[in-house]
């Protein structure tokens, strides 16, 4: 069984070494971290090298765990959409009043029309421009890359566009993000006045 570890052990990077040494202990049993820090010792990994792993190591999980606790939460979501929703509704009534002001027996068609042309045109606008809606400015949220950088143009077009897949709206009540935001790379995060 030792040497079961101690093969397993030898394929792994240092890096992994160390991580199982020093952050993820208790999620190994006793003789697989013995077989990782006899692995350690094996390589003739210095003190200094493996302080730098660590510390790598280390601040890698507290940037993933800054990324869980940032990240929108699906109530505040459901309040941009029921937001958003109610702005594009008397939005499409408005352009409905001054594009058709004469015949009002309008074709539910061209309705429809209008309110996905006012749809997309909103998200794509305000997001593009602010990085926000109507419903993430009330609810404190932005839209921000996966990497915390600033979307371009292209991300927010594409994440307007797959907003349009059916079921969408409810899709990241069932995973961390919606389609939208897995397709485009993009996520909404709370917004913290440092950033």
């Amino acid at each position: 069984m030792d040497n079961e570890y101690s093969n397993v052990m030898s394929q792994r990077s240092d890096e992994e070494l160390i991580r199982i040494v020093v952050i993820q202990r208790d999620d190994y049993n006793q003789m697989a971290v013995e077989a990782a820090i006899n692995e350690i010792k094996k390589r003739g990994l210095k003190l200094d090298e493996i302080e730098k792993i660590q510390e790598k190591a280390i601040d890698e999980d507290e940037k993933i765990e800054s990324f869980k606790n940032n990240v929108a939460s699906s109530s505040l979501r459901i309040i941009n959409l029921f937001v958003d929703t109610i702005v594009i509704f008397f939005i499409s009534i408005l352009v409905q009043f001054i594009i058709l002001p004469i015949d009002r027996s309008v074709s539910s068609v061209m309705n429809y029309i209008i309110f996905v042309g006012v749809y997309i045109l909103y998200y794509a606008i305000m997001e593009i421009r602010f990085k926000k809606t109507i419903g993430k400015y009330i609810t404190k949220t932005r839209v921000t890359m996966i990497n915390e950088e600033i979307p371009e143009n292209s991300d927010i077009i594409t994440r307007t566009f797959c907003r349009l897949i059916p079921l969408d709206k409810f899709s990241f009540l069932f995973t961390k993000f919606g389609f939208h935001d897995n397709f485009s790379n993009t996520k909404v995060v709370n917004d913290n006045k440092d950033k």
